[in-house]
């Protein structure tokens, strides 16, 4: 396979806590994310050599096989090792935000601490600001949807007429509140 990146070690525990960083990679990792690409990359590329690529945010977002939760992760100081030739021919440089599909996988530092990065990137593709912008406001507005529909659910409210006039005022309300956002970010 030619891989340029650190060599790789399989954990055996996962100890999370609140120092823990990297905790999505780490979540990915779990649920198969070192088998398979399913989870979407999105950052922007703070740094290219020879045989990695760097960022110093990306956001992860995956849907496990198992489960019917999206997780949404930010992580900070991400490499990915052996992968720049596909991030090449989408025209990805230096500064130019991307998305992409990856495995993660772990590895030992010198002082043998296990850290995480990326390898095998699939379906890498330069987007433009506006292109991120527009998916972030569809995917708050969606989870918005669910998330008022989970909580008026909970009010255990019987009359369901007010149940769904309850929900509607709510949604308006964010929906006018996401387009006020929306419209006062820089261009």
């Amino acid at each position: 396979m030619g891989q340029s990146y650190r060599t790789e070690v399989f954990p055996e525990t996962f100890a999370i806590d609140e120092t823990t960083k990297q905790k999505g990679l780490i979540h990915y990792y779990v649920e198969d994310g070192d088998e398979r690409a399913f989870g979407i990359f999105q950052g922007k590329v703070s740094k290219v050599t020879k045989d990695s690529i760097f960022f110093e945010e990306l956001y992860l977002q995956f849907h496990p096989e198992d489960s019917e939760q999206m997780y949404d992760y930010h992580e900070k100081n991400v490499w990915i090792y052996g992968s720049n030739s596909l991030f090449q021919q989408a025209h990805v440089k230096r500064t130019n935000l991307t998305r992409f599909k990856a495995k993660v996988y772990a590895y030992q530092t010198k002082e043998g601490k296990i850290e995480y990065a990326l390898k095998e990137a699939e379906d890498v593709k330069r987007v433009s600001k506006k292109e991120l912008e527009m998916e972030v406001l569809a995917e708050f507005r969606k989870n918005s949807h669910q998330i008022v529909e989970q909580a008026i659910a909970s009010l255990n409210i019987e009359d369901e007429s007010r149940r769904e006039e309850l929900q509607q005022g709510i949604l308006n309300a964010m929906e006018h509140s996401s387009i006020m956002i929306h419209d006062i970010e820089p261009k």
